[in-house]
């Protein structure tokens, strides 16, 4: 119970990061932050590990940091498991190059998505 609140209190932190540091994603893209499946929060999972999901019409990114890292996952609407590797860096993120990436790359992360 309490490993699932702070589950729940990462992944907000994580989402209202993305928010904050990745604005060209909402801007430019028309993505939205989407909440997390309930089926996240039924196995217990490290203190310092976040998941947070956004889409925009055209692609769906899943942003995972803990300490391992920080790593993005990319798919195609309506292409479930299907998800590909966009990046990875270190566990604090810098947000102006990650924005700048995905501002830059949106169709080769959508061309490699679709596979």
């Amino acid at each position: 119970m309490v490993g699932q609140l702070f589950a729940r209190l990462a992944d907000g932190k994580l989402g209202k990061d993305i928010q904050a540091n990745l604005p060209r994603l909402f801007a430019d893209c028309s993505a939205r932050l989407l909440p997390n499946d309930e089926s996240l929060y039924t196995q217990p999972r490290a203190f310092e590990h976040a998941i947070a999901r956004v889409a925009a019409p055209d692609l769906a990114l899943t942003f995972v940091r803990g300490a391992g890292g920080f790593s993005i996952e990319a798919v195609i609407p309506g292409q479930p498991g299907n998800w590909k590797h966009v990046e990875s860096g270190s566990s604090d993120p810098n947000w102006a190059a990650t924005d700048a990436f995905l501002s830059e790359n949106w169709e080769r992360i959508k061309a490699a998505a679709r596979g």
